[in-house]
């Protein structure tokens, strides 16, 4: 968890630091990578918990709200399937 702590907090600086001019949109998405990849070993270490449940529930809310048509924020499946919202983590079979 300190590893999420870190990379959290690297990504918060580089977007600080984005929105003053004093870095690239590659290094925030650098750091939004590392992110990434340290959810992605929390979700392996306690697969026990749906992360993929918890993620489309959310992004459907967020959709709902902002009433969009915009594919890419609708995961288009019940909050209870095993679905996986575009690359975060694998189906649980493949893990």
């Amino acid at each position: 968890l300190k590893l999420m702590i870190e990379e959290c907090a690297e990504l918060i600086q580089a977007v600080i630091h984005m929105e003053r001019g004093r870095c690239s949109t590659g290094k925030v998405m650098e750091e939004a990578a590392d992110v990434v990849i340290v959810i992605r070993q929390l979700v392996k270490e306690y697969e026990e918990v749906d992360f993929n449940r918890f993620v489309n529930e959310k992004v459907n809310r967020l959709a709902l709200r902002v009433d969009t048509d915009n594919p890419n924020l609708r995961t288009n499946t019940a909050p209870d399937s095993e679905a996986t919202f575009e690359g975060w983590v694998p189906p649980r079979d493949s893990q």
